[in-house]
Protein backbone atom coordinates (compact mmCIF):
# COMPACT_ATOMS: atom_id res chain seq x y z
CA UNK A 1 0.00 0.00 0.00
CA UNK A 2 1.31 3.42 -0.96
CA UNK A 3 0.54 6.46 1.19
CA UNK A 4 1.10 10.06 0.17
CA UNK A 5 0.19 13.04 2.34
CA UNK A 6 -1.63 10.80 4.85
CA UNK A 7 -3.93 9.31 2.19
CA UNK A 8 -4.04 6.08 0.21
CA UNK A 9 -2.39 6.60 -3.18
CA UNK A 10 -2.99 4.33 -6.17
CA UNK A 11 0.48 4.02 -7.69
CA UNK A 12 1.06 2.08 -10.90
CA UNK A 13 4.73 3.03 -11.08
CA UNK A 14 7.35 4.49 -8.76
CA UNK A 15 10.96 5.53 -8.86
CA UNK A 16 13.40 4.52 -6.14
CA UNK A 17 16.34 6.28 -4.50
CA UNK A 18 18.75 3.76 -2.99
CA UNK A 19 19.51 0.33 -4.43
CA UNK A 20 20.83 -1.43 -1.32
CA UNK A 21 19.45 -3.82 1.28
CA UNK A 22 16.32 -1.80 2.06
CA UNK A 23 15.23 -1.82 -1.55
CA UNK A 24 16.00 -5.55 -1.73
CA UNK A 25 13.53 -6.07 1.13
CA UNK A 26 10.81 -3.92 -0.37
CA UNK A 27 11.09 -4.86 -4.05
CA UNK A 28 9.26 -8.23 -3.79
CA UNK A 29 6.41 -6.48 -1.98
CA UNK A 30 6.18 -3.90 -4.76
CA UNK A 31 6.18 -6.71 -7.33
CA UNK A 32 3.31 -8.36 -5.44
CA UNK A 33 1.28 -5.19 -5.78
CA UNK A 34 2.25 -4.95 -9.47
CA UNK A 35 3.95 -1.59 -9.03
CA UNK A 36 6.44 -0.94 -11.82
CA UNK A 37 9.86 0.51 -10.97
CA UNK A 38 10.36 3.44 -13.31
CA UNK A 39 13.86 4.66 -12.36
CA UNK A 40 16.47 3.67 -9.79
CA UNK A 41 18.76 6.38 -8.39
CA UNK A 42 21.75 5.84 -6.11
CA UNK A 43 24.63 8.18 -5.30
CA UNK A 44 26.98 5.21 -4.77
CA UNK A 45 26.51 3.75 -8.27
CA UNK A 46 28.64 4.88 -11.24
CA UNK A 47 27.03 6.34 -14.32
CA UNK A 48 24.97 9.43 -14.94
CA UNK A 49 21.77 7.37 -15.27
CA UNK A 50 21.78 6.79 -11.50
CA UNK A 51 22.11 10.50 -10.60
CA UNK A 52 18.81 12.05 -9.59
CA UNK A 53 19.97 15.59 -10.40
CA UNK A 54 19.84 14.66 -14.08
CA UNK A 55 16.03 14.63 -13.91
CA UNK A 56 15.38 17.80 -11.93
CA UNK A 57 14.81 20.07 -14.92
CA UNK A 58 12.96 17.59 -17.08
CA UNK A 59 9.21 17.79 -17.53
CA UNK A 60 8.70 14.47 -15.74
CA UNK A 61 10.88 15.42 -12.76
CA UNK A 62 8.02 15.53 -10.29
CA UNK A 63 7.31 11.82 -10.22
CA UNK A 64 6.71 9.72 -7.12
CA UNK A 65 9.69 8.27 -5.31
CA UNK A 66 10.44 5.69 -2.62
CA UNK A 67 13.43 6.59 -0.45
CA UNK A 68 15.40 3.42 0.41
CA UNK A 69 18.66 4.67 1.93
CA UNK A 70 20.14 2.68 4.84
CA UNK A 71 21.23 3.73 8.29
CA UNK A 72 25.05 3.71 8.17
CA UNK A 73 25.07 7.50 8.48
CA UNK A 74 21.81 8.80 9.89
CA UNK A 75 22.69 12.46 9.41
CA UNK A 76 23.68 11.96 5.77
CA UNK A 77 20.58 9.94 4.87
CA UNK A 78 18.25 12.61 6.26
CA UNK A 79 20.20 15.45 4.68
CA UNK A 80 19.92 13.76 1.27
CA UNK A 81 16.23 13.07 1.83
CA UNK A 82 15.58 16.77 2.41
CA UNK A 83 17.64 17.72 -0.65
CA UNK A 84 15.59 15.41 -2.88
CA UNK A 85 12.36 16.70 -1.40
CA UNK A 86 13.44 20.27 -2.09
CA UNK A 87 14.15 19.32 -5.73
CA UNK A 88 10.42 18.71 -6.11
CA UNK A 89 10.17 14.92 -6.12
CA UNK A 90 7.11 13.48 -4.38
CA UNK A 91 8.44 11.09 -1.73
CA UNK A 92 5.77 8.56 -0.79
CA UNK A 93 5.40 6.01 2.00
CA UNK A 94 5.06 2.24 1.70
CA UNK A 95 3.12 -0.06 4.05
CA UNK A 96 3.34 -3.84 3.61
CA UNK A 97 0.00 -5.52 2.98
CA UNK A 98 0.16 -7.64 6.17
CA UNK A 99 1.11 -4.78 8.48
CA UNK A 100 -1.62 -3.82 10.96
CA UNK A 101 -2.09 -0.07 10.99
CA UNK A 102 -4.76 1.72 13.02
CA UNK A 103 -6.87 4.16 11.06
CA UNK A 104 -6.15 6.59 13.89
CA UNK A 105 -2.38 6.43 13.31
CA UNK A 106 -0.44 8.99 11.27
CA UNK A 107 2.40 8.15 8.85
CA UNK A 108 4.63 10.86 7.35
CA UNK A 109 5.91 10.86 3.79
CA UNK A 110 9.06 8.90 3.00
CA UNK A 111 8.42 6.25 5.67
CA UNK A 112 8.38 2.49 5.10
CA UNK A 113 6.50 -0.04 7.21
CA UNK A 114 7.68 -3.62 6.63
CA UNK A 115 5.84 -6.92 7.04
CA UNK A 116 4.14 -7.94 10.26
CA UNK A 117 4.41 -4.52 11.93
CA UNK A 118 1.64 -3.50 14.36
CA UNK A 119 0.91 0.21 14.82
CA UNK A 120 -1.68 1.10 17.45
CA UNK A 121 -4.15 3.96 17.89
CA UNK A 122 -2.89 7.54 17.87
CA UNK A 123 0.69 6.64 16.95
CA UNK A 124 2.40 9.44 15.03
CA UNK A 125 5.35 8.44 12.82
CA UNK A 126 7.30 11.19 11.08
CA UNK A 127 9.03 11.40 7.72
CA UNK A 128 11.87 9.23 6.39
CA UNK A 129 11.46 6.44 8.98
CA UNK A 130 11.81 2.68 8.57
CA UNK A 131 9.90 0.21 10.76
CA UNK A 132 11.18 -3.30 10.14
CA UNK A 133 9.61 -6.74 10.30
CA UNK A 134 7.45 -7.58 13.30
CA UNK A 135 8.00 -4.40 15.29
CA UNK A 136 5.14 -3.18 17.50
CA UNK A 137 4.38 0.44 18.39
CA UNK A 138 1.71 1.05 21.02
CA UNK A 139 -0.82 3.85 21.45
CA UNK A 140 0.00 7.55 21.65
CA UNK A 141 3.67 7.05 20.81
CA UNK A 142 5.50 9.65 18.70
CA UNK A 143 8.29 8.55 16.37
CA UNK A 144 10.09 11.59 15.02
CA UNK A 145 11.70 11.90 11.58
CA UNK A 146 14.54 9.71 10.31
CA UNK A 147 14.12 6.93 12.90
CA UNK A 148 15.02 3.27 12.33
CA UNK A 149 13.16 0.57 14.23
CA UNK A 150 14.66 -2.91 13.81
CA UNK A 151 12.81 -6.27 13.64
CA UNK A 152 10.86 -7.32 16.70
CA UNK A 153 11.25 -4.06 18.64
CA UNK A 154 8.44 -3.39 21.11
CA UNK A 155 7.67 0.25 21.91
CA UNK A 156 5.02 0.81 24.58
CA UNK A 157 2.49 3.64 24.89
CA UNK A 158 3.22 7.36 25.24
CA UNK A 159 6.87 6.93 24.24
CA UNK A 160 8.69 9.78 22.50
CA UNK A 161 11.45 8.72 20.08
CA UNK A 162 13.66 11.58 18.93
CA UNK A 163 14.87 12.30 15.41
CA UNK A 164 17.47 9.93 14.02
CA UNK A 165 17.23 7.34 16.79
CA UNK A 166 18.03 3.68 16.09
CA UNK A 167 16.01 1.07 18.00
CA UNK A 168 17.72 -2.33 17.83
CA UNK A 169 16.20 -5.74 17.15
CA UNK A 170 13.92 -7.08 19.91
CA UNK A 171 14.52 -4.04 22.10
CA UNK A 172 11.73 -3.10 24.52
CA UNK A 173 10.89 0.46 25.59
CA UNK A 174 8.39 0.81 28.43
CA UNK A 175 5.62 3.40 28.70
CA UNK A 176 6.30 7.16 28.80
CA UNK A 177 10.05 6.92 28.16
CA UNK A 178 11.81 9.57 26.06
CA UNK A 179 14.50 8.42 23.61
CA UNK A 180 16.89 11.25 22.71
CA UNK A 181 17.76 12.24 19.17
CA UNK A 182 20.39 10.18 17.36
CA UNK A 183 20.64 7.73 20.24
CA UNK A 184 21.13 3.98 19.73
CA UNK A 185 19.19 1.33 21.64
CA UNK A 186 21.11 -1.95 21.40
CA UNK A 187 19.46 -5.19 20.33
CA UNK A 188 17.54 -6.82 23.16
CA UNK A 189 17.82 -3.83 25.49
CA UNK A 190 15.02 -3.15 27.97
CA UNK A 191 14.69 0.61 28.38
CA UNK A 192 12.96 1.71 31.59
CA UNK A 193 14.26 5.30 31.85
CA UNK A 194 14.81 8.28 29.55
CA UNK A 195 17.79 8.09 27.19
CA UNK A 196 19.94 11.16 26.56
CA UNK A 197 20.57 12.33 22.97
CA UNK A 198 23.54 10.71 21.20
CA UNK A 199 23.72 7.90 23.74
CA UNK A 200 24.27 4.19 23.29
CA UNK A 201 22.34 2.06 25.79
CA UNK A 202 22.32 -1.71 26.24
CA UNK A 203 21.29 -4.40 28.69
CA UNK A 204 18.31 -5.35 30.87
CA UNK A 205 17.65 -2.92 32.34
CA UNK A 206 19.41 -0.73 29.78
CA UNK A 207 22.29 1.42 30.95
CA UNK A 208 24.27 4.09 29.12
CA UNK A 209 27.46 2.73 27.59
CA UNK A 210 28.56 6.04 26.17
CA UNK A 211 27.21 9.43 25.14
CA UNK A 212 28.73 11.24 22.17
CA UNK A 213 28.21 11.60 18.44
CA UNK A 214 28.41 7.91 17.72
CA UNK A 215 29.99 6.25 14.70
CA UNK A 216 27.36 6.04 12.01
CA UNK A 217 25.51 9.15 13.16
CA UNK A 218 28.32 11.68 13.00
CA UNK A 219 28.22 14.69 10.72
Amino acid sequence: MIIKNQALFEAKQLSVFGKGELFAQIQPLLDKEEIKILNVFDDTLPGVEYKIEKYVHQEDALFDLLYCVGYKDMYARFRRYKEIKEMGFNIVSFIADNAILSDKASIGNGTMINQGVIIDNFVNIGECCFVNIGAMISHHTVIQDNTFIAPGANIAGYVMVGEGAFIGANATIIDKVKIGEYSVIAAGAVVIADVSPYSLVAGNPAVIKRTDRLDGVSK
